[in-house]
Protein backbone atom coordinates (compact mmCIF):
# COMPACT_ATOMS: atom_id res chain seq x y z
CA UNK A 1 0.00 0.00 0.00
CA UNK A 2 1.83 3.09 -1.56
CA UNK A 3 -0.42 6.30 -0.43
CA UNK A 4 0.68 10.07 -1.86
CA UNK A 5 -0.19 12.62 1.42
CA UNK A 6 -0.80 16.16 0.73
CA UNK A 7 -0.92 17.83 3.90
CA UNK A 8 -2.33 21.65 2.99
CA UNK A 9 -3.08 22.18 7.22
CA UNK A 10 -0.18 20.23 9.23
CA UNK A 11 -0.21 16.56 9.76
CA UNK A 12 2.98 15.37 10.66
CA UNK A 13 1.74 13.76 14.12
CA UNK A 14 -1.22 11.64 12.40
CA UNK A 15 1.01 10.47 9.27
CA UNK A 16 3.44 9.42 12.32
CA UNK A 17 0.39 7.89 14.63
CA UNK A 18 -0.59 6.11 11.27
CA UNK A 19 2.53 4.20 10.92
CA UNK A 20 3.35 3.75 14.67
CA UNK A 21 -0.10 1.63 14.47
CA UNK A 22 0.83 -0.06 11.19
CA UNK A 23 4.25 -0.81 12.88
CA UNK A 24 3.13 -2.51 16.00
CA UNK A 25 0.14 -4.43 13.67
CA UNK A 26 3.51 -6.21 12.23
CA UNK A 27 3.72 -4.26 9.20
CA UNK A 28 7.16 -3.05 7.47
CA UNK A 29 6.80 0.97 7.42
CA UNK A 30 8.03 3.49 5.65
CA UNK A 31 7.36 7.34 5.68
CA UNK A 32 8.74 9.64 3.39
CA UNK A 33 9.13 13.85 4.30
CA UNK A 34 9.81 15.18 0.26
CA UNK A 35 7.85 18.55 1.96
CA UNK A 36 10.10 21.60 1.63
CA UNK A 37 9.69 22.59 5.10
CA UNK A 38 10.80 19.05 6.39
CA UNK A 39 8.00 19.20 9.04
CA UNK A 40 8.15 15.52 9.99
CA UNK A 41 12.18 15.97 10.21
CA UNK A 42 12.12 18.38 12.67
CA UNK A 43 10.51 15.45 14.85
CA UNK A 44 12.26 12.76 14.14
CA UNK A 45 15.86 13.84 13.27
CA UNK A 46 18.84 16.02 13.82
CA UNK A 47 20.86 14.72 11.39
CA UNK A 48 21.45 17.90 8.62
CA UNK A 49 21.48 16.48 5.27
CA UNK A 50 19.25 12.97 4.20
CA UNK A 51 18.86 10.19 6.37
CA UNK A 52 17.00 6.97 6.97
CA UNK A 53 15.38 7.09 10.82
CA UNK A 54 14.24 4.48 12.53
CA UNK A 55 11.46 5.59 14.57
CA UNK A 56 8.62 4.53 16.61
CA UNK A 57 9.19 0.75 14.92
CA UNK A 58 9.17 1.87 11.24
CA UNK A 59 11.39 4.33 8.84
CA UNK A 60 11.48 7.46 8.25
CA UNK A 61 13.18 8.92 4.99
CA UNK A 62 14.31 12.42 5.89
CA UNK A 63 15.42 15.48 3.73
CA UNK A 64 16.16 13.68 0.63
CA UNK A 65 15.35 15.97 -2.73
CA UNK A 66 13.44 13.93 -4.52
CA UNK A 67 11.62 9.97 -4.14
CA UNK A 68 14.18 8.58 -6.85
CA UNK A 69 17.22 9.66 -4.11
CA UNK A 70 15.08 8.24 -1.54
CA UNK A 71 15.11 4.51 -3.51
CA UNK A 72 18.57 5.07 -4.48
CA UNK A 73 19.80 5.43 -1.39
CA UNK A 74 17.55 2.14 0.12
CA UNK A 75 19.06 0.30 -2.57
CA UNK A 76 22.49 1.16 -1.44
CA UNK A 77 21.71 0.04 2.02
CA UNK A 78 20.54 -3.65 0.91
CA UNK A 79 16.60 -2.64 1.63
CA UNK A 80 14.15 -2.87 -1.44
CA UNK A 81 11.44 0.17 -1.75
CA UNK A 82 9.12 -2.41 -2.94
CA UNK A 83 9.21 -4.58 0.08
CA UNK A 84 7.46 -2.23 2.41
CA UNK A 85 4.08 -3.01 3.05
CA UNK A 86 2.83 0.38 3.78
CA UNK A 87 5.02 3.50 2.03
CA UNK A 88 3.10 7.45 3.19
CA UNK A 89 5.15 10.04 1.05
CA UNK A 90 4.09 13.24 2.45
CA UNK A 91 4.97 16.28 -0.27
CA UNK A 92 3.92 19.78 -1.10
CA UNK A 93 6.26 19.62 -3.96
CA UNK A 94 6.59 18.24 -7.64
CA UNK A 95 9.86 18.14 -8.00
CA UNK A 96 9.95 15.76 -5.34
CA UNK A 97 7.82 13.17 -7.23
CA UNK A 98 10.74 12.68 -10.17
CA UNK A 99 10.24 8.77 -10.10
CA UNK A 100 6.17 8.64 -9.93
CA UNK A 101 5.92 8.31 -13.63
CA UNK A 102 7.53 4.93 -15.95
CA UNK A 103 8.97 3.01 -14.21
CA UNK A 104 8.98 4.66 -10.83
CA UNK A 105 6.41 3.36 -7.79
CA UNK A 106 2.47 3.50 -8.09
CA UNK A 107 0.61 4.81 -5.52
CA UNK A 108 -2.63 3.64 -4.76
CA UNK A 109 -4.58 6.61 -3.79
CA UNK A 110 -4.29 9.98 -2.01
CA UNK A 111 -4.40 11.29 1.36
CA UNK A 112 -5.20 14.84 2.32
CA UNK A 113 -5.50 17.17 5.08
CA UNK A 114 -7.24 20.35 5.03
CA UNK A 115 -9.05 22.50 7.00
CA UNK A 116 -12.13 24.78 7.16
CA UNK A 117 -10.05 28.53 6.76
CA UNK A 118 -10.05 29.74 3.28
CA UNK A 119 -5.99 29.97 2.74
CA UNK A 120 -5.74 26.12 3.54
CA UNK A 121 -8.69 24.87 1.46
CA UNK A 122 -7.28 26.86 -1.48
CA UNK A 123 -4.08 25.74 -1.43
CA UNK A 124 -5.26 22.32 -0.78
CA UNK A 125 -7.43 22.85 -4.16
CA UNK A 126 -4.24 24.29 -5.61
CA UNK A 127 -1.95 21.49 -4.73
CA UNK A 128 -4.26 18.91 -6.24
CA UNK A 129 -4.63 21.10 -9.38
CA UNK A 130 -0.70 20.89 -9.82
CA UNK A 131 -0.44 17.31 -9.03
CA UNK A 132 -2.90 16.83 -11.18
CA UNK A 133 -1.72 18.88 -14.22
CA UNK A 134 2.02 17.36 -13.99
CA UNK A 135 0.36 14.08 -14.08
CA UNK A 136 0.94 12.90 -10.84
CA UNK A 137 -2.24 12.78 -8.94
CA UNK A 138 -3.26 8.88 -7.84
CA UNK A 139 -6.47 7.60 -9.34
CA UNK A 140 -7.45 5.30 -6.52
CA UNK A 141 -9.45 6.10 -3.23
CA UNK A 142 -8.43 9.09 -1.32
CA UNK A 143 -8.59 10.10 2.37
CA UNK A 144 -9.30 13.73 3.39
CA UNK A 145 -9.12 14.68 6.97
CA UNK A 146 -10.77 17.95 7.85
CA UNK A 147 -8.42 19.51 10.85
CA UNK A 148 -9.25 21.57 13.74
CA UNK A 149 -12.75 21.29 12.54
CA UNK A 150 -15.32 23.89 14.76
CA UNK A 151 -18.99 24.87 14.56
CA UNK A 152 -19.01 27.34 11.99
CA UNK A 153 -20.45 28.81 9.06
CA UNK A 154 -18.17 26.37 6.95
CA UNK A 155 -18.76 22.64 6.71
CA UNK A 156 -18.16 19.71 4.77
CA UNK A 157 -20.60 20.17 2.29
CA UNK A 158 -18.52 23.33 1.55
CA UNK A 159 -15.42 21.79 1.80
CA UNK A 160 -16.91 19.09 -1.03
CA UNK A 161 -18.56 21.86 -3.53
CA UNK A 162 -14.59 23.11 -4.14
CA UNK A 163 -13.64 19.21 -3.94
CA UNK A 164 -16.14 18.18 -6.37
CA UNK A 165 -14.69 19.35 -9.71
CA UNK A 166 -11.30 18.31 -9.00
CA UNK A 167 -9.63 15.25 -10.90
CA UNK A 168 -9.14 13.08 -8.00
CA UNK A 169 -11.23 10.22 -6.20
CA UNK A 170 -13.25 11.89 -3.54
CA UNK A 171 -14.40 9.90 -0.61
CA UNK A 172 -17.70 9.22 0.38
CA UNK A 173 -17.36 11.42 3.41
CA UNK A 174 -14.73 12.97 5.27
CA UNK A 175 -12.88 12.69 8.71
CA UNK A 176 -13.59 15.63 11.16
CA UNK A 177 -10.92 15.58 13.83
CA UNK A 178 -12.40 18.61 15.93
CA UNK A 179 -9.88 21.24 17.51
CA UNK A 180 -8.91 20.69 20.73
CA UNK A 181 -6.91 22.63 23.27
CA UNK A 182 -5.53 20.15 25.02
CA UNK A 183 -4.44 18.16 22.09
CA UNK A 184 -2.97 21.07 20.75
CA UNK A 185 -0.87 21.42 23.71
CA UNK A 186 0.12 18.02 23.65
CA UNK A 187 1.58 18.41 20.04
CA UNK A 188 3.52 21.28 20.94
CA UNK A 189 4.99 19.85 24.02
CA UNK A 190 5.52 16.46 22.21
CA UNK A 191 7.45 18.22 18.86
CA UNK A 192 9.95 19.75 21.00
CA UNK A 193 10.51 16.25 22.96
CA UNK A 194 10.69 14.60 19.55
CA UNK A 195 7.87 12.07 20.33
CA UNK A 196 4.30 11.47 19.67
CA UNK A 197 2.47 10.81 22.67
CA UNK A 198 -0.80 9.56 22.20
CA UNK A 199 -1.87 8.58 25.90
CA UNK A 200 -2.42 12.15 26.40
CA UNK A 201 -4.44 12.73 23.34
CA UNK A 202 -8.19 13.46 24.04
CA UNK A 203 -10.42 10.25 22.71
CA UNK A 204 -11.63 11.95 19.33
CA UNK A 205 -8.19 12.24 18.80
CA UNK A 206 -7.39 8.58 18.92
CA UNK A 207 -10.88 7.68 17.65
CA UNK A 208 -9.94 9.46 14.12
CA UNK A 209 -6.63 8.25 14.29
CA UNK A 210 -7.79 4.98 14.33
CA UNK A 211 -10.22 5.32 11.28
CA UNK A 212 -7.64 7.24 9.60
CA UNK A 213 -5.57 4.45 9.98
CA UNK A 214 -8.05 2.08 8.81
CA UNK A 215 -8.66 3.53 5.65
CA UNK A 216 -4.71 4.41 4.79
CA UNK A 217 -3.34 0.53 5.98
CA UNK A 218 -6.45 -1.66 5.29
CA UNK A 219 -6.02 -2.98 8.94
CA UNK A 220 -8.76 -4.22 10.47
CA UNK A 221 -10.70 -1.73 12.80
CA UNK A 222 -10.16 -4.24 16.07
CA UNK A 223 -6.53 -4.85 15.40
CA UNK A 224 -5.86 -0.80 14.98
CA UNK A 225 -7.97 -0.50 18.73
CA UNK A 226 -5.33 -3.16 20.32
CA UNK A 227 -2.70 -1.06 18.93
CA UNK A 228 -3.37 2.10 20.30
CA UNK A 229 -3.52 0.94 23.89
CA UNK A 230 -0.14 -0.60 22.94
CA UNK A 231 0.73 2.50 21.91
CA UNK A 232 -0.29 4.10 24.93
CA UNK A 233 1.49 3.05 27.13
CA UNK A 234 5.08 4.77 25.75
CA UNK A 235 5.94 7.47 23.78
CA UNK A 236 7.03 7.11 20.15
CA UNK A 237 10.36 7.96 19.47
Amino acid sequence: MKRLCIGASEHSDLLLGICRLAALAGKRVLLVDGTLSGRITCIVASEEGPSLVRFGGFDVACLFPTLGSVISHLEEMELVFEEYELVLVDTDQLEFLDKLQGSGPKFDGLYITTAYDKFTLHRTVNLIRNMDAAGKLPSGKSTVVIRNAVDCNIDEDYVDMLLAPLPFNRPEFYRLLPFDEVDLAVLIDSGHQGTIELRRMSRSYRKVLVSVAHEVTGEEVPILKRMIKQAMRRKIR
